[in-house]
């Protein structure tokens, strides 16, 4: 169900097309992350449609009121946490700081955490911007597989028989 609703043949001809056009910048990162164009390629494109929608909500309005009311307070209250020190240290500007409903951010939907642990200053302009910097948005899903436990050249994927699945 997931793969029907989230795969398309338009979205795979468009990742196809990035991943060419962008193919030096991600060879670049993958020699740092090791982690190939294609997976980095991919979860930008489910992530955001490679960028076509990354969300408008104010980051710290949502987080908020998810710190306030939801099922996960104690997580929305620390990632509003974050975000305060992302606007504190400035990293980014407040006004730039928009994103899902639930306060994952740019076009690698990354939660204020996240940016802080993991997002990179990949072009070295002395900002972290998830939103419209291929470099830094690229690089840092890179470095968030790597710095995850990503293992060079050993398999990421495995199909499972869903008859062998008890429910």
């Amino acid at each position: 169900k997931y793969f029907d609703r989230n795969v398309s043949k338009k979205r795979i001809s468009k990742g196809e097309v990035l991943l060419e056009k962008n193919l030096k910048l991600l060879d670049a990162i993958e020699k740092i992350y090791k982690v190939p164009p294609e997976i980095i390629v991919a979860i930008w494109g489910i992530e955001t449609n490679y960028g076509s929608y990354t969300g408008n909500y104010e980051i710290l309005d949502a987080l908020s009121t998810l710190a306030y009311k939801s099922n996960r307070k104690a997580f929305f209250k620390k990632e509003f946490f974050y975000a305060l020190k992302i606007i504190e240290e400035k990293f980014i500007d407040k006004s730039t700081l928009k994103g899902s409903w639930a306060g994952a951010m740019g076009q690698s939907q990354f939660m204020p955490s996240s940016y802080i642990y993991y997002a990179v200053d990949f072009n070295k302009d002395n900002k972290i911007d998830l939103w419209n910097s291929y470099p830094d948005i690229l690089a840092s899903i890179g470095n968030y597989l790597f710095k995850h436990g990503w293992k060079e050249k050993e398999p990421w994927l495995c199909e499972i028989d869903s008859n062998l699945i008890k429910t």
